[in-house]
């Protein structure tokens, strides 16, 4: 609030405070409006509007939502405030975490990291929400081909991490918009609901997800979705009609024949992507992926409607003023705090509703455990905060950027078109006895630098994995691990579901020499590769929804016997053999020379 000129003193007197927070907080709207002109001129007024953004843009199935949104923002300004009474050395920074998970289009891919929609509410928020002491940061964690559901929902919390106030659903693409895909996103919503901030949801496109919405609502979680914003553009100038040279930058070569980025010449190219700061060829300039112009609409709208609601929130705040207690003080802060506890119970004690013949091979008892169950999930996707962390491999990240990029350290080098492992230590295990952990590989191929100039991050999302070969023997961990288990999960016990996610290939042929999960079975049957869970070998790996690339990418459940149904085969027990404290030993072999088992997580529940 200084940059902004205005202060707020410690005088003891919170309804005087808060209206200087609301006049810091105009100020920053002011500075908002402002760089929305530089970028679209006379016509960002129009087509920024904050009221009709919220009001008809922004759709949930009621008020609640935008209540319970609006709750949350409440609640930051007064623990914000409140820190800020303390001495200096002993307050604690409050933030307002924005999580966006998607696929490419989300990724940004074909721009760079800083052109993504992400980027854009990162940077317009910042001093929108620091004018109230609270500090807006943002995470993309989007990631090329990915789908919501199975493994980035049951992986969530290491992915995305725990602490997320507003999460941004944007799979459209890859999820699809039947009736029969939603059960991706109802995974993915209940799934977020577990997080200990039960973070909003704003879903971005899918008119099928949008209709359970209403279920999402009543089981205590806000739901937005963002809704048709063609009124929007038709208020932007044509510039196949207009002088182009004579529009702002944003809005130059954005819509062309009444389309945005979609005829000739504003989807050409060199026109639609501006990465010329990055000396380097960028991938990913492709027709589904958006250039910079629609990232920054995006962006602003976006941000537009949280800065709309983040002043409603003091609104609100002052008129309680006006009628009763001072709004900034201990008091009222455990209100919003006990609502949202209320909030919570009611998600906790709902039942999630199944749908789909996707899962007709899972029965009553193993569907609640995939929406709800405590899943401990070991990834190596990237971005992950638990890379960052060093929860997966032991290596913290070396570098930490905005919007959640953090640099982790390479392993063994693969590239995917031709699986050619680099910095492998040579070796012949296939005769000894004891099992090694195993090795890492990282994706060289979609590593993609900036030319020489290492501080520009063009694509984030690498597809990493786990690798066993076949002269490495017998290779094992446990699940979770240590250090995972000690951070998030101290419980003793698991309740037996062990899932495997294949590593995914999205738009790449599967290599030859990959095992395909037909290929791994029980020792003695000719079998590629063989898993053993604690001491049983796994006979059958039934699907968790659909595979949707022909290059891998899905999620099994590991069973063993010969029962059909799940609620049988699935039960590894309760990870306690030697003493362990809910975790199961895996261990993974490869049958044929010249074979790779390659995956990217595996889950325990």
């Amino acid at each position: 609030w200084q940059r902004l000129g205005v202060g707020i003193g410690n005088r003891a007197n919170p309804r005087n405070d808060l209206r200087d927070l609301q006049e810091s907080l105009n100020a920053a709207h002011l500075l908002l409006r402002d760089d929305i002109r530089y970028w679209y001129g006379p016509y960002g007024d129009v087509i920024f509007n904050g009221t009709e953004i919220v009001t008809e843009i922004m759709q949930s199935p009621s008020a609640l939502s935008i209540d319970r949104i609006k709750r949350r923002m409440k609640r930051k300004i007064i623990e914000a405030y409140l820190e800020r009474q303390k001495p200096p050395s002993k307050r604690d920074n409050i933030t307002y975490t924005w999580v966006t998970g998607g696929n490419s289009i989300a990724a940004g891919h074909g721009n760079l990291m800083s052109q993504s929609y992400t980027a854009v509410v990162d940077r317009a928020l910042e001093p929108v929400f620091a004018a109230l002491g609270v500090q807006f940061q943002t995470k993309l964690r989007a990631y090329s081909g990915a789908r919501s559901a199975p493994e980035i929902s049951l992986c969530i919390d290491a992915l995305f991490g725990n602490d997320i106030d507003l999460l941004a659903w944007d799979y459209g693409m890859t999820d699809g918009g039947r009736t029969a895909d939603v059960w991706m996103y109802r995974f993915f919503a209940n799934r977020a609901g577990l997080l200990p901030t039960s973070p909003g949801i704003l879903m971005m496109g899918g008119a099928a997800q949008r209709d359970i919405h209403d279920e999402l609502e009543k089981q205590g979680q806000a739901v937005i979705s963002v809704g048709d914003v063609g009124a929007l553009k038709q208020r932007m100038p044509d510039s196949t009609t207009a002088n182009p040279d004579s529009l702002p930058p944003a809005l130059r070569y954005y819509i062309c024949k009444g389309q945005a980025e979609n005829n000739s010449p504003c989807n050409e190219a060199d026109i639609k992507f501006n990465t010329t700061e990055c000396h380097g060829d960028v991938r990913g300039k492709t027709g589904w992926h958006s250039g910079w112009k629609e990232n920054m609409f995006r962006g602003y709208l976006y941000a537009t409607f949280l800065a709309n609601l983040l002043r409603d929130s003091v609104e609100e705040l002052l008129e309680n003023d006006s009628i009763g207690q001072p709004s900034l003080r201990k008091e009222a802060l455990s209100e919003f705090v006990e609502d949202e506890a209320a909030d919570k119970a009611i998600f906790l004690q709902s039942f999630p509703q199944r749908n789909g013949q996707s899962f007709d091979n899972i029965t009553e008892n193993v569907w609640p455990l995939l929406l709800r169950g405590n899943a401990r999930c070991h990834s190596m996707i990237q971005p992950s905060q638990a890379r960052c962390d060093g929860l997966v491999d032991g290596i913290e990240a070396t570098t930490t950027d905005r919007f959640g990029y953090c640099a982790n350290k390479d392993h063994y080098s693969m590239n995917p078109s031709t699986l050619v492992l680099t910095k492998l230590p040579a070796t012949d295990k296939r005769n000894e006895s004891e099992t090694t952990p195993w090795m890492v590989a990282s994706d060289t191929w979609f590593r993609q630098g900036c030319g020489n100039t290492s501080s520009i991050i063009v694509n984030h999302d690498h597809a990493d994995s786990f690798v066993v070969r076949y002269e490495d023997g017998w290779m094992h961990d446990l699940y979770p691990n240590n250090v995972t288990l000690m951070k998030y999960s101290p419980e003793t016990e698991r309740k037996g579901v062990v899932i495997i996610c294949f590593r995914n290939y999205p738009f790449l042929k599967l290599p030859e020499n990959v095992i395909t999960v037909a290929e791994v079975g029980p020792s003695g049957t000719n079998s590629n590769a063989t898993i053993v869970v604690d001491g049983i070998e796994v006979t059958g790996f039934p699907p968790v929804g659909p595979s949707f690339h022909p290059g891998g990418g899905a999620c099994h459940f590991m069973t063993h016997g010969k029962e059909e149904q799940l609620s049988a085969t699935t039960n590894f027990g309760p990870g306690k053999q030697h003493g362990r404290m809910g975790q199961h030993k895996i261990e993974f072999r490869v049958n044929r020379e010249g074979k790779i088992l390659e995956f990217s997580s595996v889950i325990v529940i």
